[in-house]
């Protein structure tokens, strides 16, 4: 039977204790070993992560609607500070915006 030292408080050695052979004689398996770690260690996790949905992103890139044949104006940009295509007004730091104050 294989024998390991047991050592106190202080980590003074005080003895010897015996080990089980069928559960501490045989061959190490390093990749079950690895892989029990791995999924200790995924579990702990608190596990926040997420990714955004279609909904959440910004800025799809996808025309919200078709260019000819709805009656509605054609689509320009939809995202940021550039949301006011109806009345002329552009945030976006061009020569336009300058001379309109």
């Amino acid at each position: 039977m294989p024998k390991v030292a047991l050592y106190s408080m202080s980590g003074e050695q005080v003895g010897e204790v015996d080990l089980k052979e069928e559960v501490f004689g045989v061959p190490v398996h390093r990749q079950a070993m690895h892989d029990a770690v791995v999924a200790h260690l995924a579990r702990r996790r608190r596990g926040t992560h997420d990714t955004k949905t279609r909904a959440e992103v910004t800025g799809s890139g996808r025309k919200p609607w078709r260019q000819k044949g709805t009656g509605r104006a054609r689509a320009f940009f939809q995202s940021g500070d550039r949301r006011n295509q109806s009345t002329g007004q552009f945030n976006n730091g061009s020569a336009q915006d300058q001379r309109n104050g």
